[in-house]
């Protein structure tokens, strides 16, 4: 397996010696996935957001600790402001310049703060950009809330969120949001707070995803529509929908006869619009007569959706912590089968591969045969 340059970034009131020492346990168990690389962030902590004189001046007496930006919190609104954001962004360029290249980078609350906007410039102008990362890792991150540097740019490199459902920092519902600006990403739940997990269950799903990105280095990510969120109702628009359509149309005359479909994420959804479509016309290029769903959802989007029940049987798969399609879409669309069985997982957006899914599935393909 190759191994990757990674560029990793600490948090707020951190230095970079102390985190690296912190997270020994994960570098020595990925060392022959990732080499870390760590920087330290430019900027001294003074004080802490609207920290009094008296504050400041016993922050001054203990060892030096360091930010990537300055924050101040609205007592009233609980907004973020931050200033010297684009001398951190000057500073870590020049040391990409120094020291790289890098094939990902990691951030770990503020430094995953950072990581995003890095990733959201350098998708924006790719070929300006002095940066060209590669896939990111994300623990207990969010997006900056502050106007002047929130933006909707989609990010278009593998990534993995680690997020904790107790974090009283970085909330859940906040590492979900930064979720929506990327293409199909890894999440791994825990049940603790504001840290790095590193017992066995973080260090395989990161030893799985550095498996993926050998395999598929060079892969294209690629999607079976496009999609933008509305903010005023939350629920997504879709296009490209009728194309994708047609393409699975032929794809089956070709490749066909298929007795199921399957269908992973926003695969599930494709399946489910195939399906409506199908029991829904006597000339549809479709005959499945069973359907896989795994960490998929209902269809939001009122151009799409339809009153339309689908008497076949089928298999839904949902994981009780899936950060990226929550359990009301996957039961939604549970509901549009006449004869829906339902397995849940205690994990998150992933296939599970362990005993209990695999007895689920052989459960299901045996009540089939028996039916026929």
């Amino acid at each position: 397996m190759a191994t990757f340059r990674v560029l990793c970034l600490h948090g707020f009131g951190q230095d970079a010696t102390k985190f690296r020492n912190r997270i020994s346990s994960l570098r020595r168990a990925l060392k022959s996935s990732f080499d870390f690389v760590f920087p330290e962030a430019p900027f001294l902590v003074t004080s802490f957001p609207n920290s009094t004189p008296e504050e400041q001046a016993k922050i001054a007496e203990v060892e030096p600790t360091y930010k990537w930006w300055d924050f101040e919190i609205d007592e009233e609104t609980g907004k973020h402001t931050y200033g010297r954001v684009d001398e951190a962004v000057g500073y870590l360029a020049e040391f990409v310049r120094k020291e790289g290249p890098f094939d990902g980078i990691f951030g770990f609350s503020q430094g995953g703060m950072m990581v995003n906007l890095l990733l959201q410039r350098q998708c924006a102008d790719p070929n300006n950009s002095p940066f060209s990362f590669k896939f990111a890792l994300f623990f207990a991150s969010c997006d900056l809330g502050d106007p002047v540097y929130k933006t909707e740019q989609k990010v278009d490199v593998p990534s993995i969120h680690f997020m904790g459902e107790t974090d009283a920092i970085v909330s859940l519902e906040r590492s979900r949001k930064l979720l929506e600006l990327y293409n199909n990403p890894k999440v791994f739940v825990h049940p603790g707070g504001h840290f790095i997990p590193t017992n066995k269950e973080a260090k395989d799903a990161l030893r799985e995803f550095a498996q993926e990105l050998t395999t598929g280095e060079n892969v294209k990510q690629l999607k079976w529509c496009d999609f933008t969120r509305d903010e005023e109702t939350g629920q997504y628009l879709l296009s490209r929908v009728e194309e994708s359509i047609e393409y699975v149309a032929n794809f089956v005359k070709k490749e066909g006869p298929f007795d199921g479909i399957f269908g992973f994420s926003q695969g599930g959804s494709m399946a489910s619009m195939i399906l409506q479509r199908q029991v829904s016309t006597s000339e549809s290029p479709f005959a499945f007569r069973f359907a896989i769903f795994v960490s998929a959802g209902a269809v939001g989007d009122p151009k799409y959706m339809r009153d339309v029940k689908v008497d076949m049987p089928s298999l839904h798969i949902i994981g009780e912590t899936d950060a990226v399609v929550d359990n009301e879409r996957s039961l939604a669309l549970k509901d549009i089968f006449v004869k829906p069985t339902v397995f849940m997982h205690p994990g998150g957006h992933y296939i599970p591969t362990n005993k209990e899914p695999k007895d689920a599935f052989r459960a299901f393909f045996k009540e089939l045969q028996e039916a026929q």
